[in-house]
């Protein structure tokens, strides 16, 4: 499981400012030529309390939905 050292800033905004210190360097996934790979997004609740969305899209690679909810 990936897990990032700080969340109390977003990554996105460490990412833009050219901050990697927050990236887990040491995590790294090698896969054969066309495994299949299943990767759970899971939204939870943030900080303030509130879930909010987050699409999700994905370019160049080919994906299937297995399920959703509420």
């Amino acid at each position: 499981m990936l897990r990032l050292k700080n969340l109390t800033i977003p990554l996105l905004m460490d990412l833009y400012n050219g901050n990697e210190q927050n990236l887990p360097h040491d995590v790294v996934y090698t896969l054969e030529h066309n495994q299949l790979v299943d990767i759970v997004i899971q939204n939870t609740v943030a900080l303030n309390g509130v879930c909010e969305s987050h699409p999700m899209h994905m370019h160049g690679h080919q994906f299937w939905i297995h399920s959703y909810g509420t």
